[in-house]
Parts: C-alpha cells; sequence; structure tokens
C-alpha cells in the first residue's frame, strides 16, 4: 500500500515526481536507508545511473551507495563503473565501498577490472580494502579473468610479495 517505500515511490511517480524528489519524499518521511531507498527507485523503473546519481545527490556515503545498488539488484560491475561515473575514480575507494556492500574479493577484483583497472592497481586496492593475504589477492585476481606470469608476478610485488612468496605462489 501507500506506506511502503514502493508504494509511496509510485505514488509520487505517478503525479510525475523525478527520481530525486521520490528519494527526497521517502527522506521526509524517515525512510532512510540506502537499501529501502534504492529499491524503491528501481521499483518504478529508475535505472542503474541515474540511481547512482540521486543516491550520491542525497548524501549517501559510497559504500552506502553500493549497498543500495546491490539491494536494487545490480551486479558489482555495473556498481563499480556507476561508482566511478560519480566520481569515485580511485580503484581503492570502490574497492572499500564494495567490500562495505559484502562483495567477496573475487567479485571486487572483477568489478574493479570492469572500471579498466589494471592488475597492479587491483591487488593493491585489495590490499588497501582489508585483504592482505597474497593468496586470496592472487585467487581474486585470477578470477577476474588476469592471468600470466609477468602480469601476476608484477601485482603480487605491488602489495609486497617477497621472491620466495611469488615462487610459492606461481
Amino acid at each position: 500500500g501507500m506506506t511502503t517505500a514502493k508504494g509511496i515511490a509510485q505514488a509520487l511517480k505517478t503525479v510525475g515526481f523525478p527520481a530525486e524528489a521520490i528519494g527526497k519524499g521517502l527522506f521526509a518521511v524517515g525512510m532512510r536507508s540506502s537499501r529501502v531507498v534504492a529499491a524503491a527507485l528501481k521499483h518504478v523503473g529508475v535505472a542503474i545511473k541515474p540511481l547512482t546519481k540521486v543516491l550520491s545527490r542525497l548524501g549517501y556515503a559510497p559504500k552506502n551507495i553500493a549497498v543500495g545498488l546491490k539491494a536494487a539488484g545490480h551486479g558489482v560491475k555495473a556498481i563499480a563503473k556507476n561508482l566511478k561515473s560519480i566520481g569515485l575514480n580511485s580503484a581503492n575507494n570502490i574497492a572499500k565501498a564494495l567490500k562495505g556492500a559484502d562483495f567477496s574479493a573475487k567479485s571486487v577484483a572483477k568489478g574493479l577490472k570492469a572500471t579498466g583497472a589494471g592488475a597492479k592497481t587491483i591487488a593493491k586496492a585489495l590490499k588497501s580494502a582489508g585483504w592482505s593475504s597474497l593468496k586470496t589477492i592472487l585467487r581474486a585476481l585470477k578470477s577476474a579473468g588476469i592471468s600470466g606470469y609477468k602480469t601476476l608476478k608484477g601485482a603480487l610485488k605491488a602489495v609486497g610479495a617477497s621472491a620466495k612468496d611469488i615462487i610459492k605462489l606461481l
């Protein structure tokens, strides 16, 4: 009915309010969870790009934007690209936001690769987001489709792997 976030969003859209106004309307009645706002806006047909912009304009932190987009059913690659499109240019910050939305290291690596980040950048971003195990970082890189001994060796070195570590892992 009218009292759910989706019901309110639907009613406001029906009378012609744009996405940002609907988001503000939900805020005004105390519905401030990015999960709730994002799901309600998706319900009334707001696509991911405008949805990301609206969540950003409403003042959500990148982590909460990622949480909202994930709750609205969007995948990690789309979320990563859209975080970049609202000016989150550092791979480290994108990785932290995605981790905050409970994406795994493997998912985060895939998301970062979709934004155009290279192996070393992805490895450093995973480490900065709190994944310190070299094995975890290596698995994540491989699962994102990054291969080649030299590429992987360079990425591991970039996050502080020793020659011994590299021999053991590769």
